[in-house]
């Protein structure tokens, strides 16, 4: 066979390749579910890692509440805390679904501490593994300025503002009084935020609460001495919680997520991957423009 005639068969050949996959994604989704795939009836949500943002949370959490055969939803924190305000958006979605009685059960894993745990506060049950590093309640900011570095290598800083608190924070200066006092006014309101979250959920007066609201973390066990959490035990142990709460037959297999959809295309080489021969995908290099 000739080298055009290669090219041909191969083109035609991926095409056909193509064409059958989209005909089976297609049907496979028209086709009822068998036993072995059926979707779970419980839920997961997992906080995983520094909370710099809310979106990716907030959108598998009304993806799983859009979808009539979840009746509950466990969310399994890993975060050593963030940004409070992405923080207070996932302590909100929870608040809400508190309020339209749709059962959600935390479950703390390493470390589940400041905005990790500030999140899941609206939980109807939380969960910790005894070893588990949980609390840390409190609120911190923190910069640095190079002003006598500055100084010793004869830089100047030149900063106009349009009001005296402008540049509070400035790596050019040091800071006034006045700046420290605006910062701690902003850090000591964010607290009391936080102080009054845990107190309303964990049903702890805020008086009470102070003492051990010091910024310090807590292991799972004393977490618990303190009623910061509700029960000790893993992942599991809040799966078969939420199984009673939700009064389902049996413990499921499995829980339902809801990732991100892949962009089309990249789905479909993905597919391709497992069908195409080896000898022939060797032969298919595809660049990606990501954005």
């Amino acid at each position: 066979m000739s080298r055009i005639g290669k090219i041909l068969w191969f083109i035609v050949a991926l095409w056909a390749v193509i064409c059958l996959s989209v005909i089976a994604v297609t049907l496979s989704s028209m086709l009822p579910q068998s036993g072995l795939n059926k979707k779970s009836e419980l839920g997961l949500v997992t906080i995983d890692g520094e909370i710099t943002t809310a979106d990716q949370v907030l959108e598998e959490i009304q993806t799983l509440r859009k979808d009539d055969e979840v009746k509950g939803i466990v969310l399994r924190v890993e975060s050593p805390g963030g940004a409070v305000a992405a923080s207070q958006e996932i302590y909100q979605a929870l608040e809400q679904m508190r309020a339209d009685s749709f059962p959600v059960v935390a479950s703390f894993g390493n470390i589940a501490a400041s905005g990790g745990f500030y999140a899941a506060l609206p939980a109807e049950h939380i969960f910790a593994d005894p070893g588990s590093l949980t609390g840390s309640i409190g609120v911190i900011t923190q910069f640095m300025h190079g002003e006598k570095l500055m100084d010793k290598i004869g830089i100047e800083a030149v900063t106009i503002t349009s009001g005296a608190l402008k540049d509070a924070g400035s790596p050019m200066r040091a800071p006034r009084a006045q700046d420290v006092a605006y910062f701690q006014g902003v850090v000591d309101d964010t607290y009391q935020q936080f102080l009054e979250s845990v107190s309303k959920w964990r049903k702890i007066p805020i008086d009470s609460l102070r003492p051990i609201a010091d910024g310090r973390v807590f292991t799972g066990r004393q977490a618990k001495a303190l009623r910061l959490i509700d029960s000790l035990g893993g992942q599991q142990d809040a799966v078969k919680w939420l199984t009673k709460r939700c009064k389902l037959d049996a413990v499921p297999d499995k829980l339902e997520t809801a990732e991100p959809p892949k962009p089309f295309l990249r789905d479909l080489m993905d597919g391709l991957g497992a069908v195409v021969p080896a000898g022939l995908r060797n032969k298919v290099h595809v660049l990606w423009m990501t954005p």
